[in-house]
């Protein structure tokens, strides 16, 4: 015969309120619930004060950049950039370049994989590369349980023992964080401003790549160039040319502050891991101790139901 249904029948130990047996019940109660709080309180963390997410963040180019080309002797800087104030500052030092840029999407999920950079900067007779910098600016945006938006960059700077011809760079776009983000709703948008702006460069010193990383790493969430891969050509060709490829992380690693419900979540899943086991054994020595009568009771078992017929 196959088992179709069943309920257990309790045994039932009653005592006065004012009784040993009732006392040692509340005082097991009390244990079953606060030992679990202290002993899961002083496994650190008990509130989950940060934690970390994984997400691609949404990244395009703003077609905005300085490139400068230098060789072995003071002063010898080439320099070609989108700001056009800035280039008419520069006078004899402004080289213009043929600079090309594309983005690629490579699963088609909206999102920026990819960033390609060209530039093909002619050269005079004398003039011989050794050294390669620029700063390229970005739009820069997390949607996931942190909502950031901001204007980032991304500075290069690769010096040759040889003069070169052509420089190839591959490198990731990754985020750098000071300080946790907190998670929210709304948009962190405390960044999302110029780091140089064009309308108001009224000096070559504005524009310097000291002056604009150091006001960038005043920044407690900024972005760099990591994992770079350049590859030197030497040459003397009558032109240079840099060839960059930028990759946006698929799984971009950011630190976050957790909002209420999320750290409540974690502080109940680590009580009530412990106070299963709590409960578990304080159960199990209850049952022993009124199984044997420690204390005095009146033990009462559940009658099993009957059941009147009628003709």
């Amino acid at each position: 015969m196959a088992l179709a249904f069943a309920w257990p029948l309790m045994r039932r130990y009653n005592a006065p309120w004012l009784s040993p047996a009732m006392f040692f019940r509340f005082i097991a109660l009390v244990v079953q619930i606060v030992l679990p709080f202290i002993i899961s309180y002083n496994i650190k963390p008990f509130w989950l004060e940060r934690n970390q997410l994984y997400t691609q963040p949404d990244v395009s180019f703003k077609h905005q950049m300085i490139l400068m080309l230098e060789s072995n002797t003071t002063n010898s800087g080439l320099i070609w950039s989108t700001y056009d104030q800035l280039n008419d500052m520069l006078q004899t030092k402004y080289r213009a370049a043929d600079v090309k840029a594309r983005e690629e999407d490579v699963n088609y999920d909206g999102k920026t994989d990819n960033i390609y950079i060209s530039a093909r900067v002619p050269l005079a007779s004398t003039e011989y590369i050794y050294t390669v910098r620029l700063v390229s600016f970005f739009d820069y945006k997390l949607e996931d349980k942190v909502n950031l938006q901001m204007e980032s960059a991304a500075y290069y700077d690769y010096s040759g023992a040889a003069p070169g011809s052509e420089c190839y760079v591959n490198a990731d776009l990754s985020l750098r964080q000071r300080s946790v983000l907190d998670a929210s709703s709304s948009w962190n948008s405390v960044y999302n401003y110029s780091l140089l702006n064009g309308t108001t460069l009224y000096s070559v010193a504005q524009a310097r790549f000291s002056s604009i990383m150091e006001a960038y790493r005043k920044r407690n969430t900024t972005t760099e160039l990591s994992n770079p891969s350049t590859v030197w050509v030497a040459g003397r060709p009558a032109e240079f040319n840099l060839y960059m490829t930028i990759r946006v992380p698929y799984d971009q690693d950011v630190l976050y502050r957790p909002g209420a419900l999320e750290s409540l979540r974690y502080g109940l899943i680590n009580y009530m891991v412990v106070y299963l086991i709590t409960a578990s054994l304080i159960m199990s020595t209850s049952r022993y101790i009124f199984a044997y009568n420690v204390f005095e009771t009146v033990p009462r078992d559940d009658a099993p139901l009957s059941h009147s017929h009628q003709d």
